[in-house]
Parts: C-alpha cells; sequence; structure tokens
C-alpha cells in the first residue's frame, strides 16, 4: 500500500531537489520539463539537459521556456492528465481492497470470539476463564493494532488522494490554456465550439476568425522574442474589444478566434471592425529598448452558425471570409454565408 501511494510522488521527489540546485523557478511548465526529464521517457529532453548541465548552462527563464517549448508543449499535459487519471485509479482500487480486508479482519474476530467462549465448560474455573479472555484480550488487541494502522493507511490515502485530484483539476485547467499568450487555447476552442454546435437548436451566435497582416516579416525583421511579445499583446488587446461573454481563444501561429454567444452576423461584423479600427491606429513598442514597431493591422473573417451545420463547416466558412479579406488587401473585415 505504501509503494502504492508513494507511487506518483516519486518523480516529484526527483524533480524538485533537481530544480532547487539549478535555480529553476516550480512552475507548472517547469516542472512539466523536469517531471519528464527525471522519469527518462523523453531520451532526446534527457541528452539537452544533461549536456546544458555538462557545460555550466544557466538555467534562465528563456532557457527554460526553450525546453518547454521543444519538448513539452504540445505533448506533456495530456500526457501528465493521463498519468495523473492512472494514479487516482489504482488509489481507489487500493481503498476499496483495504476496506474489504478490515471487513474481513471484524468477521475473523468474531468468530474466534465465539468459539473461544464455546470452548469453555458449563462449570469453568477461574482459570479457564482467564486463560479465555486473555485469549480474545490479545487478538482483540491485535485487531485494534490493525484497525489503528490501517485508519492511518487510509487517513493518507484520502489526503494523496485530494492532492492528486486537485493536481488533476489543475492540469486539466492548464491544458485548455495557451502557454505563451495566457489565453484559452486550440483544444479548448475546438471543445467549446463543438458543445455549442449540438447544444443550439438555431441561429444566433457567431465566430471570428483573426490574423496578424504580415506577422512573418514582423518576426523576420524584430525577431522572435519581440514576436511572442507582440502575440501576448494582441490576445490582451482583443480581450479589451469584446464583451464579457465573448470568448478569445489562440486558434495557432499569430490566428486567434473570438466566439461571440449570442450575437448575430450584422453584431458580429460590428465587433469585428471595431477590433481591425483598434488596431489600425495602434502604435506598438518594444518592451525591452522602447523602440517604436509601428502599426500591426489585422484581418478578420466572420461567420454566424446555421442551424444544423457541422463545426468544420462554421470554421471553414469563417476561414473563407479570412481569405477573402486578406487578398483584398488586408486590414479588412470579410463575412461568409
Amino acid at each position: 500500500m505504501e509503494e502504492l501511494l508513494n507511487e506518483p510522488y516519486r518523480y516529484l521527489r526527483l524533480a524538485l531537489p533537481l530544480m532547487t540546485k539549478l535555480n529553476v523557478p516550480v512552475t507548472p511548465e517547469n516542472y512539466m520539463v523536469w517531471y519528464r526529464y527525471v522519469s527518462g521517457r523523453d531520451t532526446s529532453l534527457s541528452r539537452a539537459i544533461d549536456a546544458m548541465v555538462r557545460d555550466g548552462v544557466i538555467f534562465s527563464s528563456e532557457k527554460n521556456d526553450e525546453l518547454y517549448r521543444r519538448f513539452c508543449r504540445n505533448e506533456g499535459d495530456e500526457e501528465l492528465i493521463d498519468e495523473i487519471r492512472s494514479s487516482l485509479k489504482r488509489i481507489l482500487g487500493a481503498v476499496g481492497n483495504e476496506l474489504t480486508e478490515l471487513a474481513g479482519q471484524a468477521a475473523e474476530y468474531e468468530s474466534f470470539v465465539s468459539s473461544t467462549i464455546d470452548k469453555l465448560s458449563d462449570s469453568p474455573t477461574v482459570a479457564d476463564i482467564r486463560d479465555a479472555a486473555e485469549e480474545i484480550i490479545g487478538a482483540t488487541k491485535t485487531l485494534g493494532e490493525r484497525g489503528r494502522a490501517l485508519r492511518l493507511q487510509l487517513d493518507e490515502t484520502t489526503e494523496s488522494f485530494d492532492v492528486l485530484r486537485k493536481k488533476f483539476v489543475r492540469a486539466k485547467r492548464e491544458s485548455l490554456i495557451d502557454f505563451l499568450t495566457g489565453i484559452p487555447n486550440r483544444r479548448y476552442f475546438d471543445g467549446t465550439l463543438t458543445a455549442m454546435v449540438h447544444g443550439v437548436a438555431d441561429g444566433g451566435w457567431s465566430i471570428l476568425l483573426l490574423d496578424i497582416d504580415h506577422f512573418k516579416a514582423f518576426n523576420d525583421r524584430h525577431g522572435h522574442l519581440t514576436g511572442d511579445h507582440v502575440l501576448r499583446l494582441v490576445a490582451k488587446l482583443i480581450k479589451k474589444n469584446v464583451k464579457g461573454k465573448d470568448i478569445v481563444c489562440r486558434f495557432g501561429g499569430e490566428e486567434f478566434v473570438v466566439i461571440l454567444p449570442e450575437t448575430l452576423l450584422d453584431g458580429a461584423l460590428s465587433v469585428a471592425e471595431n477590433i481591425r479600427s483598434y488596431f489600425s491606429k495602434k502604435s506598438l513598442r518594444a518592451v525591452a529598448d522602447g523602440r517604436d514597431l509601428g502599426l500591426l493591422t489585422v484581418s478578420i473573417g466572420a461567420a454566424c452558425f446555421c442551424p444544423g451545420e457541422s463545426t468544420e463547416d462554421l470554421l471553414q466558412r469563417a476561414d473563407r471570409a479570412l481569405y477573402d479579406a486578406k487578398h483584398g488587401g488586408r486590414n479588412r473585415v470579410a463575412s461568409a454565408l
């Protein structure tokens, strides 16, 4: 039982001292990297970290981010969730086995007491009664010790289960958040869109598909670190230009998507135009040195949900509208029926 309960923490006990020794902050992303490292599940990651340690590389925030992006960004969260889920199942099974064992001990104890009493003759001596009592007291003490040990084990199991449950919830939540921008990611968007398509009987909501114009050239000119900062800023500014119920997600690369509940196409086009106009007038500055980065415009495709269509159909219409906006000169809004 003890070995089973400790299994989920075995890699944690290996990872945390290493992270502390190398001054690696214990964030969910960094822990994911070092959890995979000490488990030995990724030889490429192991070779990369071993080489860095051997060369005396300092694990700066940039290096930590690079390791996460290279080795854990796409699949680490889901693997961790699967591992936690398996641990939860094993612990629940162990609890059930222990409870069954306790019930069996209680029945065995009751049978022992009855048989001991039955062995006494009709006219037992004081010594006979004393011997029987000592046997029953001994058995009771043994059962009590087992019960106390079991209760401690069950308490530890309950505590471990609670920790794992919270860890599972946190990991599941983090797996739906884009690491770079901090907004919901494509996985979250796909799940939400599917739920809305199957849960809404008629029209009345829309989506916007947004793409940053000439972003590859911007990255080439200013560097990827500045580009990453701009992606974070764009996510923040899109959220600033939508309502509380609207959902902003990173769709991938320099593309973002906005779900507009209770918004028909005319309203969606109005929201899209507000976003486009806002970016066309806002000059960006680099955080590091304050240099002017110029304007960064966006193109937006809008589509309103049609009853009966699939998620693929809705996305294709929004993507077609975005294509029209970009090939119509960029810095535009277009819609698809």
